[in-house]
């Protein structure tokens, strides 16, 4: 009986730069890539754990990483083809409100007085000053 080979990573998107790892994947593996065009096999360079982010093309540093089609991060350094792409070479760009608008953000919510967002504020403020805070009810 043939052996059939399934597809060891998933391209989401057809403008995606990335692929996901359906399997975890070895440095000489040589990846079946599920949603590209041609199905070309990827020579994997690094460990790829299951569920993690693989480059299908080279990336250059800066560039922005698509993954859905939609932006996911910037990469901090150029990588090659068939390596991790993970936080060690790639900074996200989601939840990534400037501290200033995250305050607007917060007094606009408390425009009736003191409540939960004002503890918010206080508890980022204690971070910073190492201070604690109790839960208003």
């Amino acid at each position: 009986m043939p052996k059939i080979e399934r597809p060891r990573v998933l391209r989401i998107h057809e403008n995606d730069p990335v692929a996901v790892a359906l399997s975890p994947l070895s440095p000489g593996d040589e990846a079946i890539v599920q949603g590209s065009p041609e199905n070309p096999p990827l020579q994997v360079e690094d460990p790829i754990p299951f569920g993690h982010k693989i480059a299908l093309v080279p990336l250059r540093k800066g560039q922005t990483v698509l993954k859905y089609g939609e932006s996911i991060g910037r990469t901090t350094q150029s990588i090659r083809a068939g390596q991790h792409v993970h936080t060690h070479n790639l900074v996200g760009l989601r939840g990534r409100t400037p501290i200033r608008e995250a305050i607007t953000e917060c007094e606009v919510r408390s425009v009736k007085g003191e409540g939960r967002s004002s503890w918010i504020l206080d508890r980022y403020f204690a971070r910073e000053t190492h201070e604690t805070h109790e839960i208003p009810s």
